[in-house]
């Protein structure tokens, strides 16, 4: 073989192998661009899903309410088999700056479907630009604080969950071709937001007066 000709097999070589990166790296930009992405968006300022009256006796009704969040899927393509979970849940008392850690475990968490309480799915497909809604706790005024919407509460969890002035869930959410995200979510006392709420609006009423 003359030396041009091994000059041209190796410039060759040296082509194609370049070009053959160009097209991996091409590849691995349109994945990356057009992977589902998810994140965590609270339902509102407070996570409030549902404000209601609960029956708990025949005839008898009591204030509740239900708290979540909305998993999205941001990217181009669909996320798949999604799961959400609860990894920990701290709590702050009225007279105290900072939290406690209630609970550091991981729970599952599974879809939002009514005010009855019932567990949705665990796992979903979520389509892109499309958002499920996640059940996160519920509390009702005959209840001293807020509960995780998990399927069983731990023992230890009743003792001392109690006179929250608030309360912080971090929560996660991940795929099987979708990357993990995480978020802390805060929820003031629902007790103590409202009557707050009916203090501020009987000095709106006093000032209207």
């Amino acid at each position: 073989m003359e030396w041009s000709d091994f000059l041209k097999s190796g410039i060759g070589a040296v082509v194609g192998f370049l070009l053959g990166q160009v097209v991996n790296v091409a590849k691995l930009i349109a994945e990356s661009i057009n992977r589902p992405r998810l994140r965590i968006e609270p339902a509102d300022s407070d996570c409030k899903i549902l404000s209601h009256w609960a029956e708990i006796d025949q005839g008898q009704y009591v204030p509740e309410e239900a708290f979540g969040f909305h998993v999205r899927n941001g990217g181009r393509s669909l996320a798949q088999d999604v799961q959400f979970q609860l990894v920990k849940i701290e709590k702050r008392d009225p007279d105290e700056s900072g939290f406690s850690v209630l609970s550091d475990h991981t729970y599952e968490l599974a879809t939002y479907t009514d005010a009855t309480g019932r567990r949705g799915a665990t796992k979903v497909t979520i389509l892109p630009k499309a958002a499920v809604l996640v059940s996160l706790a519920w509390w009702r005024i005959d209840r001293d604080g807020l509960f995780p919407a998990i399927e069983r509460l731990p023992d230890y969890y009743e003792e001392s969950y109690s006179y929250g002035a608030e309360y912080r869930f971090t929560v996660a959410a991940f795929g099987s071709n979708a990357r993990h995200v995480s978020k802390v979510l805060t929820i003031r006392d629902p007790a103590s937001r409202r009557k707050q709420e009916k203090r501020n609006s009987a000095a709106d009423a006093k000032g209207l007066a």
